[in-house]
């Protein structure tokens, strides 16, 4: 035992719900006369581990790093180790999310105790911490995807937890090298009803402040997260209509998301600021006769919103052509009612700069014909005629990769869901006795990082009120 230093493990609650964020606070201290040298307390140096304990007896272990072996990143040696001197009576305090490091807990109660290493053979045990986890019951999930894909971006989930007729809001994160792996998982509010619930995207992934929006009736509430709290910090009142995703937060604090609203015969957008002040300022930026169908929104490397819609049996693309003065042009007119757009954002080698790109999908009785369009300089650059082996198929979902090629998520009549790519077979996305709309909810395709062994397209899911994670197929970078 070493009396010249202590220990001392705080874990923020007693019951979390599966996958829910374990915040920790770690403090080491020094109680001797003398100051001591010790390795600090980083990711590098890694000289902390954590063993959890269930009642079974079976032991779970992770070091701070435990992320980064999951992710298939391996260990990281320092370049240098750095170290920590603490004074007489001095501590260092460090806070970990150990729902981060560690593979998921299954429900049950745990004791958790943590290890410093003081030298190679020794360690300078904390005191036990106990804690419940008790099962998850998701009713909604919402990923916002980010279209512009900004390498290594991390995704964004909101999703509501219900037990005994009580809802509560989350918002969770999730590695974009393997996307079933938790970076953070946190309890925003309980909620009283909800249509709708989304995360905003960090323009910078270092930056504190983010926020999360949910829709309850004509209400649209704004939480701000930070490293520190979750505070609810306005309300949009008045038919503004449904948030259009992805909102965007920028590296200023300024929350900015697009509206959508249906008055008599005519579609508005509407473009919403919540400035760092928390100041709300609304402007309508488009309003025409008929019905919007699909849209897509990015924000590009100015943070200045791109949007493309269908209006009618048209295709239009809207731009910020100046400050906040929105212009639209028709970009294809009288395409049909089975039509989905996407914008995405990709670095042009040619010109040397980053260009948003519009991909627009028809989906035909046996065939889909996906083409990639510059909306700008109204040029096609690339399309692609795809077969269907079977009918009555319907498109859930149009996502492109790094290269821009595109990939479909696909229902059939029976429930069943199929992967398709520009090239290669239809496979199977979900597995025997699993259906949607049926026993799943909320399927959505993700891509992981093109910087990771684990690149690939991925299938998340709720089955049973718990996230379900399938690695479609394997892509090369």
């Amino acid at each position: 035992m070493n009396h010249r230093l202590s220990l001392k493990l705080d874990v923020s609650q007693e019951v979390f719900v599966e996958s829910e964020s374990i915040k920790a606070s770690l403090t080491i201290s020094n109680n001797d006369s003398q100051p001591i040298r010790l390795e600090d307390l980083t990711i590098s140096n890694n000289p902390i581990f954590f063993k959890i304990v269930d009642k079974s007896g079976k032991e779970f272990s992770c070091s701070l790093q435990g992320l980064r072996e999951r992710d298939g990143v391996g260990e990281t040696p320092p370049l240098e180790k750095t170290w920590l001197d603490l004074k007489p009576g001095g501590s260092k305090a460090i806070r970990v999310d150990l729902v981060s490091l560690l593979p998921r807990l299954p429900v049950g109660v745990y004791e958790v105790t943590a290890y410093y290493r003081t030298s190679p053979l020794s360690f300078l045990l904390s005191n036990k911490a106990i804690f419940e986890i008790v099962k998850m019951n998701c009713i909604y999930a919402k990923t916002t995807l980010d279209y512009a894909w900004y390498d290594n971006t991390p995704f964004y989930t909101t999703w509501v937890h219900e037990n005994g007729g009580a809802r509560y809001l989350f918002s969770m994160i999730s590695s974009p090298n393997s996307p079933q792996n938790v970076l953070s998982n946190e309890r925003v509010r309980k909620i009283a009803g909800f249509k709708e619930a989304l995360c905003s995207i960090p323009a910078v992934l270092e930056q504190e402040r983010r926020h999360i929006i949910w829709t309850d009736g004509n209400v649209t509430n704004i939480g701000l997260i930070t490293n520190d709290a979750i505070t609810h910090i306005g309300q949009l009142d008045g038919d503004y209509g449904a948030t259009i995703s992805p909102p965007i937060t920028t590296e200023y604090g300024e929350l900015k998301f697009l509206t959508l609203s249906k008055k008599g015969d005519e579609s508005i957008f509407f473009l919403v600021r919540v400035l760092s002040n928390n100041e709300l300022d609304v402007k309508e930026v488009f309003r025409g006769v008929g019905n919007v169908g699909q849209h897509s929104i990015i924000f590009d490397k100015n943070r200045s919103p791109h949007i493309a819609f269908t209006l009618d049996n048209a295709i239009f693309y809207m731009e910020a052509v100046d400050g906040n003065v929105f212009k639209a042009k028709e970009v294809f007119g009288d395409v049909g009612s089975k039509f989905f757009v996407k914008l995405i954002e990709r670095f042009s080698a040619v010109d040397r700069r980053y260009r948003v790109l519009l991909n627009y999908t028809l989906q035909e009785d046996n065939r889909i014909v996906s083409s990639n369009f510059d909306p700008v300089d109204s040029k096609h650059l690339s399309n692609y005629y795809i077969p269907l082996p079977i009918r009555n198929l319907s498109i859930l979902q149009v996502m492109l990769d790094d290269v821009n090629s595109p990939y479909f998520l696909l229902g059939d009549g029976d429930g069943n869901l199929w992967l398709k790519g520009a090239r290669g077979e239809m496979e199977r996305a979900t597995l025997d006795g699993e259906k949607y709309p049926g026993n799943l909810i909320a399927p959505t395709l993700l891509l992981s990082s093109r910087y990771n062994v684990n690149y690939g397209i991925y299938l998340r899911y709720v089955k049973g009120g718990e996230f379900v994670y399938r690695k479609l197929k394997a892509l090369r970078a």
